[in-house]
């Protein structure tokens, strides 16, 4: 970048921070949330946009343009680096400030886009850190340069007065006293600030250093209890259970079910529920209406009752769950037979007429 256009590019970055200084001012007077926020950032955009306007006034006022240090900042990069870095930070707040419309009471947004906004707001304003910090760097080297360059004016000045042998005037002076200062405060402004960024440039190392130790020992943890465990390694390099734990876990289950089954069924031949015994796991049990006279025995020609008589289709997947549940509707009819009276009991009725009379039991009870 030529000087010229260097000198110029910083007045092309001070008009572009005016233009989004007035857009923050028109945007906080309609912010409710977020207001204080918008306005803290105003505030340093503005007093950023002044310095760069100071600053070019200063690089190309006749009095002190082509003197000492005003000569050496036009032929070094300082002036194309603030250019850069006011563009960066100028970048930086426009995509900070991007979702803040939906906040403006002015203009009308969904109810859920406006939370979604305010959401992103408490991230987003963590962005400006950055961008605060590298517009006070800007201004505090722009600041000491000005301050340098003036005050070195007001010093010649004064040595020309001297060389003349001309009174010196108490502004001249003053001035000089005051622009002194303010280079000495901008100089120790600027140690501070490049440790600061020093300091923080370390911390975030020191960090990023944390985090990747802690992603590799995690890593090398995991990957190594996997390899250990190959059945582990199979589910999760296949995304599923492999199918022979999932069969023999399945046929382990059937076997034990039906050997209990078997265990608990009675012997009774006059269990009025019965169920039918086969060899194939479709094997339904028949009706209490059809056991009149072969109660206990399987019933000749009678074939298995289809899955699909209740508008079922057959599934191979849902064979297991089938089987399981007719098992347990078994258990749950022999256990039946083993607590049912040997008495008869009315199908319709839950009410039980016991055969004793009731003044005959109590007399038996208390004979005993």
């Amino acid at each position: 970048m030529e000087v010229v256009g260097a000198v110029s590019a910083v007045l092309t970055i001070a008009g572009e921070f005016d233009h989004i200084c007035k857009r923050l001012r028109r945007c906080s007077r309609y912010l409710k949330y977020a207001k204080d926020d918008v306005t803290d950032i105003r505030d340093e955009v503005d007093s950023f946009r002044i310095l760069l306007t100071e600053f070019h006034r200063t690089l190309t006022d006749e009095r002190w343009g082509d003197e000492g240090l005003s000569r050496e900042i036009k032929t070094t990069n300082i002036v194309s680096q603030i250019v850069k870095s006011g563009r960066r930070a100028l970048a930086s707040i426009n995509s900070i400030l991007a979702g803040l419309d939906p906040l403006r009471r002015d203009k009308e947004y969904p109810a859920i886009q406006q939370w979604y906004a305010r959401w992103k707001w408490s991230t987003r304003k963590e962005e400006w850190l950055p961008a605060h910090t590298l517009l006070n760097s800007i201004k505090g080297s722009a600041n000491l340069l000005i301050s340098i360059v003036i005050c070195h004016h007001f010093l010649r000045s004064r040595e020309q007065l001297d060389a003349e042998n001309r009174t010196i005037p108490d502004d001249l002076n003053k001035q000089i006293s005051l622009y002194a200062s303010q280079t000495q405060t901008m100089v120790s402004n600027c140690r501070k600030t490049e440790r600061t960024l020093r300091r923080m440039q370390a911390q975030q190392a020191d960090m990023l250093r944390l985090a990747k130790e802690f992603v590799a020992l995690s890593f090398d943890l995991a990957q190594s209890h996997i390899e250990s465990n190959p059945e582990l390694e199979a589910v999760l390099t296949r995304h599923r259970i492999p199918s022979v734990i999932s069969s023999n876990s399945t046929a382990s289950k059937s076997s034990g079910s039906s050997r209990r089954v078997d265990n608990i069924r009675p012997s009774n031949s006059s269990n009025p529920r019965e169920s039918r015994s086969g060899e194939s796991s479709a094997d339904v049990l028949v009706s209490d209406g059809s056991q009149d006279d072969t109660a206990g025995n399987p019933v000749a020609g009678v074939p298995a009752e289809p899955l699909h008589r209740h508008g079922r289709s057959y599934s191979p997947s849902l064979a297991p769950l089938m089987y399981h549940h007719q098992l347990r509707l078994q258990l749950v009819i022999a256990l039946r037979a083993l607590f049912q009276p040997p008495y008869g009991v009315h199908r319709y009725r839950t009410h039980v007429q016991h055969p004793i009379p009731r003044d005959q039991m109590q007399t038996l009870k208390s004979g005993r």
